[in-house]
């Protein structure tokens, strides 16, 4: 995952030194765009760590697995924390430095992000909505009866995609969690959106 790494390192730099004023036009931030910031070279660094605690849902606020999760600070000596989703959607970054930290939540070869402040000894929660359907396996933004046959298909084969929740293993627990999303009711899939701050929507 070359290509999202230097995604990291890109808007990191292009942060560093920087305060949180952010522009009106960081909500439509792209991929291809950086984020506007006001510029103070003599921005602090605190010391001591604090947590952070993200949960990432799809579009029917259904937790969603596997997600990769990317997280650098603002300022200072460049460090790289990163995590998996688990089952329950969730996961926590702890001893994180206090200071103003990128997070890069990486889906479907795009990405959202969102700066973060840590505080020494708080822990900060932040809860990420995915333009996605996690019943959409085949993504073409439908959620029908090719998604049941395409996941079916790669399960009796137990092909590393039929993982549905994410926990390294492909069994009779991937079919129910597949199928109890499947059946749910919510509506397909969203276009993505690369590059957004999707807190700023």
């Amino acid at each position: 995952m070359k290509t999202t790494k230097t995604i990291l390192t890109t808007l990191s730099a292009l942060l560093a030194s920087s305060t949180l004023s952010l522009s009106p036009a960081l909500a439509q931030t792209s991929s291809a765009a950086a984020p506007q910031l006001t510029t103070d070279a003599k921005a602090p660094v605190i010391t001591g760590t604090g947590s952070l605690e993200i949960v990432v849902r799809d579009s029917c606020g259904r937790p969603v697995p596997g997600i990769e999760v990317e997280a650098q600070p603002v300022h200072g000596t460049p460090i790289l924390e990163q995590a998996l989703t688990k089952r329950s959607g969730a996961l926590t970054l702890k001893g994180l430095r206090s200071d103003s930290w990128l997070i890069v939540i990486y889906y479907d070869q795009t990405y959202l992000w969102k700066l973060v402040d840590i505080r020494t000894g708080s822990t900060a929660r932040l809860e990420i909505a995915l333009p996605i359907n996690i019943a959409d396996v085949n993504r073409d933004a439908l959620v029908n009866s090719m998604d049941l046959f395409d996941f079916l298909n790669g399960w009796t084969v137990a092909d590393a995609a039929a993982d549905f929740n994410h926990d390294g293993l492909i069994n009779t627990q991937d079919f129910y969690d597949f199928f109890n999303a499947f059946m749910s009711g919510c509506g397909p899939s969203v276009p993505p959106i690369a590059g957004v701050d999707p807190t700023t929507e």
